[in-house]
């Protein structure tokens, strides 16, 4: 009836926007496959607050490293949602790209995630 206004009237935010200290998705047991792809690990709050929201599926999410100047960003999906409180498990590859991996960094940094909705591509060239 009422768009975006939860039980008592309470108004639901519709962006979700956390940051979380990011890893390697290696490091997760049983995860060590999954370095090849472009999906992350969030903890399960992430989904709590997702699925009270009126968001577009499948889940889209735009990363964000704002200790580098200037900011990195990239997009990804998610694969799942066991991720430690606090924490986010993402491919080593994304990792390098968002300037959280390679010489002179420390795994742990803090990682901007935030739920976008990506238009759809119309156009491809070879």
């Amino acid at each position: 009836m009422f768009p975006h206004v939860g039980w008592g009237g309470i108004p639901m935010p519709q962006v979700f926007h956390e940051h979380y200290r990011v890893y390697q998705i290696a490091m997760k047991a049983g995860k060590e496959d999954k370095e090849k792809g472009d999906k992350i690990i969030l903890p399960s709050s992430a989904f709590e607050r997702l699925a009270q929201m009126d968001i577009s599926y499948p889940m889209q999410f735009e990363l964000m490293n704002t200790s580098v100047s200037p900011p990195r960003t990239t997009h990804v999906g998610v694969l799942e949602f066991t991720a430690n409180e606090g924490q986010c498990f993402v491919p080593y590859w994304i990792m390098e790209n968002l300037g959280f991996a390679g010489k002179g960094t420390d795994e742990g940094g803090i990682v901007s995630v935030k739920n976008v909705t990506l238009p759809l591509a119309t156009f491809l060239k070879f």
